[in-house]
């Protein structure tokens, strides 16, 4: 018996030889388990749980001895109308036309090809000029390119959709527009630059009004902030002495 009987049947490996041996001996016990010359318990094990499974009836054959049936095919038959009567199990995926486009414009490896494949797709004509496209695809990306295209599907085009939607492309990548696929950008040593300013700056504001409460004998580590954190007071000491030693310094400079 193949794999795929098998399977349609529910039936293990050993299962289906005792099957086949009881078969092959017109349902002779005996002789079935000599041809697999499997243990006796093991066979009568199997051959029990075959019927109580249904797959095999005890009985007696003509000249009074025990014997047993096999109901191999009726099961056959069963299960196969079973699967013919059953509903078909398709899953139906719906996803929104966004996602669509992008998997379109993901199709091939080329990035402008699935550009090109995600034009066709939005605008249902081929592409004619893949110099402009390519730097469409150049300036945003793939994926941008596709969401470009889908943004501006409904849109009246005196001609070719490529060249009125290019200069828009260009202006996105003028203003930093960075493609999805890409991530995020990071920050310029420039931008990085001002935030740190910023921050030691707000810092500074705060170690003034702690500087103007020292100055009226409060001590401001003593606050209800500290009380929930007292590991945050050994912190924000040293964090306050470096500050107004790096405003020192930067005062000196300037003088």
């Amino acid at each position: 018996m193949d794999e795929a009987s098998r399977d349609a049947l529910g039936l293990s490996a050993t299962e289906a030889a005792v099957l086949m041996a009881l078969l092959l001996h017109n349902g002779n016990d005996a002789a079935a388990a000599q041809e697999l010359r499997m243990p006796d318990p093991m066979f009568y094990q199997v051959l029990l749980s075959l019927r109580e499974r249904d797959y095999v009836v005890f009985g007696a054959a003509a000249d009074g001895s025990p014997t047993y049936t096999v109901k191999v095919a009726e099961r056959l038959t069963l299960k196969t109308e079973q699967q013919r009567l059953q509903p078909p199990t398709h899953k139906v995926v719906l996803r929104p036309l966004r996602e669509q486009v992008v998997m379109v414009a993901r199709s091939d490896q080329n990035p402008v090809r699935g550009a090109a494949r995600a034009y066709t797709f939005v605008f249902g004509r081929e592409v004619k000029n893949w110099a402009v496209l390519g730097k469409m695809v150049n300036a945003l990306g793939v994926d941008a390119t596709a969401r470009l295209f889908l943004e501006h599907s409904l849109d009246a085009f005196d001609g070719d959709p490529l060249y009125e939607l290019l200069p828009l492309a260009v202006a996105r990548a003028k203003q930093d527009w960075r493609p999805e696929e890409l991530g995020p950008a990071e920050p310029s040593r420039r931008e990085q630059d001002a935030w740190e300013r910023r921050a030691f700056l707000d810092r500074m504001e705060k170690w003034r009004t702690y500087l103007r409460q020292m100055e009226l004998g409060i001590d401001p580590f003593e606050g209800a902030q500290y009380r929930l954190r007292p590991q945050q007071v050994e912190i924000d000491r040293r964090q306050m002495q470096a500050d107004l030693d790096r405003w020192e310094r930067e005062q000196r400079r300037r003088r």
